[in-house]
């Protein structure tokens, strides 16, 4: 079959999988937030993002996409989607710059049906983006080495604009610099040296000022992370667990076991050099995480090493293509993509994001005029009033402002516990995410001494909705 066939299949494969389910989950706390960021001014993106130290390319692109198609789960999560497909094709391009064609189309049909990444390509969130930026930096960062002045410009873009998409992009450019390093001790040309120094410092004076940003916002950082970030382990089914971010690539851990399978059926091809750059790729952003994490401040979670996952589909596929034996080969490709698909079924299957919408429509379906709701943490706001009142989401005078003038109070802001405990009308008590917001069950107790408890209601994963009587 002809080869840009069966690139076009992979392609309309990549967008077929990834559209299944794209609408099962809720918007969810950290979608919520960037819809909120986006659909306003392209200054206010900037500057709402500035004030939460997340670099703000994905929603500038979200408010813009946004302009046109509007806010609906849908809609939001179609922007991922076309990234998510664009990174498929790139990651064919990488393949075969640095193998062959049919490397690249193997490397293609992987991420394609890879249930990690299509995950990320479900949700409005900046992760697919890094993708495919960090494909396109390591791409022209290759293209540079053997013509220089044609693709210096697109590989100094490229990689701003990559870290302008989300901080771990940082580690892109390091593998690039450790990369560069490793042959330069070999061929010692200086020349060469002196331009990748000033092409390194252009691209640090194009970032410094999100840098600042960064920088005058640290202590803030360090408290946020210290709350919802654990510290890593070896084993175990959490988003910092070393062991499990491999076994998340794969998609589940039959596949976990099939990657392992061939690479030691293919051992003795890893000693060839276009490998290296893959191999630091792949571990150097893990392992470097994960001892930062053990011993200094906790920043290790699955879903920020999303670009590693494309070195290892790659070196699974350049693995795949050293096997000679055809009836072998096509068989772990089977094997791969079966696996692959009911990776993708399940994860369609299962609850991973808050039910936020369902809660909302519970609230609504069952208050009346008279009643109050509580949010237990100010976090709360943006993915309530996403469902509850939009317009109250992106009000002029912030969403947190304009929260309490529908009667929703988020506590630990402006209102605190006994203030909104004063409030004569039943309430509904809203809780999520309770380790995040330092709390347990000392408020829920807190209203029950104080008021009837007319109603309860518990959603997968973590919110509980308590319905409490008037003061009177």
């Amino acid at each position: 079959m002809n080869k840009k066939i069966v690139l076009i299949l992979i392609l309309l494969l990549s967008i077929i999988v990834r559209f299944y389910g794209i609408t099962n989950e809720n918007i969810w706390l950290d979608e919520a937030i960037s819809i909120r960021f986006a659909d306003r001014s392209l200054s206010d993106t900037i500057y709402a993002n500035s004030n939460e130290n997340t670099p703000p390319l994905f929603d500038l692109l979200l408010n813009l996409w946004m302009r046109l198609f509007g806010h609906s789960a849908i809609s939001v999560r179609l922007l991922s989607l076309i990234i998510g497909t664009i990174s498929v094709f790139m990651i064919y391009k990488l393949g075969k710059l640095l193998y062959s064609e049919n490397i690249g189309l193997i490397s293609a049909f992987i991420l394609s049906i890879s249930s990690f990444n299509i995950y990320y390509s479900q949700e409005a969130r900046s992760y697919s983006l890094l993708t495919l930026m960090s494909i396109l930096s390591i791409y022209y960062y290759l293209k540079m080495e053997k013509e220089p002045k044609k693709y210096v410009i697109f590989y100094l873009i490229l990689s701003v604009l990559m870290l302008y998409t989300h901080v771990f992009g940082v580690f892109v450019i390091i593998v690039e610099n450790i990369d560069f390093l490793i042959k330069f001790l070999k061929n010692r040309d200086f020349k060469k040296l002196i331009k990748w120094i000033i092409i390194q410092i252009s691209i640090l004076i194009l970032f410094m000022p999100w840098i600042l940003v960064i920088v005058s916002r640290m202590e803030n950082f360090k408290t946020v992370t210290g709350k919802w970030i654990e510290r890593p382990t070896f084993f175990g089914p959490s988003q910092q667990a070393l062991l499990y971010t491999f076994n998340d690539f794969a998609g589940n851990f039959s596949l976990f076991i099939i990657y392992l399978f061939i690479f030691v059926y293919s051992i003795k091809n890893f000693k060839n050099e276009k490998n290296y750059i893959l191999y630091i790729w792949l571990f150097f952003p893990i392992l470097f995480c994960f001892i930062f994490s053990r011993y200094l401040t906790p920043i290790y979670v699955t879903r920020y090493f999303i670009s590693s996952s494309i070195a290892l589909y790659i070196l699974l596929s350049f693995s795949l293509g050293k096997i000679k034996y055809t009836v072998i080969k096509y068989g772990f490709i089977f094997l791969i993509f079966f696996f692959s698909i009911i990776a993708i079924i399940n994860q369609s299957n299962i609850y991973n994001k808050d039910r936020w919408g369902e809660v909302v429509d519970y609230v609504k379906n069952t208050m009346t005029e008279e009643e109050s709701i509580i949010l237990t943490a100010p976090y709360m706001v943006s993915p309530f009033l996403y469902f509850y009142d939009y317009g109250c989401l992106i009000a002029d005078e912030g969403s947190y402002v304009c929260a309490p003038t529908i009667d929703v109070y988020p506590l630990n802001f402006d209102y605190q516990l006994e203030s909104v405990n004063n409030l004569e009308k039943s309430i509904w008590l809203i809780t999520s995410q309770s380790k995040l917001a330092d709390i347990n069950e000392s408020i829920p107790n807190y209203f029950k001494e104080n008021r009837v408890l007319l109603d309860y209601k518990k959603y997968p994963l973590d919110i509980e909705v308590f319905h409490f009587s008037s003061l009177n």
